[in-house]
């Protein structure tokens, strides 16, 4: 079940992509898109419906949907270069903390973390924070919280003990590590 829901929001992103517009259309597919992002997580962990496939989806989603906008966007030329440049750095960040698992535990994988989160909400309000007139305080929340992600995904990657307890925080890794050595 979850696994459709996430793959209707890749097809759903991939559909943006044929936008050249932030219209009335758009802005529907774009907020089925961030619902189903909100819904998929926590239906496949209610029905235990979790995998390695369902993860992948997700970021194939939230990619999509980011670049399809992000198309529009640079199209019309309202991006400034600063924020560009601020974004994509972070995501070389986030990326790399991806690699860093991969060398580590053999498996590539990102880790969904707090921050991310709050990046994921400040991009997904951009098409409405265009329409409001309010794009470059926009940009700023989503670049703050990209570079945060960037560090913290870094820094849980290289820290956790094994995949399945990369926390998705650094709060909480902290937390687990206090927790483990108290019942050592």
């Amino acid at each position: 079940m979850a696994n459709i829901i996430t793959a209707s929001r890749v097809v759903c992103a991939i559909i943006l992509f044929f936008f050249h517009d932030i219209n009335g259309a758009f802005l529907a597919i774009y907020a089925y898109c961030g619902i189903s992002d909100l819904i998929d997580g926590p239906i496949a962990r209610k029905l235990n419906q979790t995998s390695n496939i369902g993860a992948l989806l997700d970021t194939v989603g939230d990619v999509a949907t980011y670049v399809a906008l992000a198309k529009i966007l640079l199209s019309k030329h309202i991006v400034p270069s600063w924020a560009v440049i601020w974004y994509v750095s972070a995501a070389v960040g986030i990326l790399s903390g991806g690699l860093v698992a991969l060398a580590r535990f053999r498996r590539f994988f990102v880790v969904h973390s707090l921050c991310g989160k709050a990046m994921g909400f400040f991009a997904f309000l951009m098409p409405f924070a265009y329409y409001m007139n309010l794009l470059i305080p926009c940009f700023a929340a989503i670049c703050i919280t990209a570079t945060i992600s960037a560090i913290e995904t870094v820094y849980i990657t290289v820290t956790a003990a094994d995949p399945e307890h990369a926390a998705i925080s650094v709060i909480g890794l902290h937390r687990d590590k206090k927790k483990s050595a108290s019942n050592a």
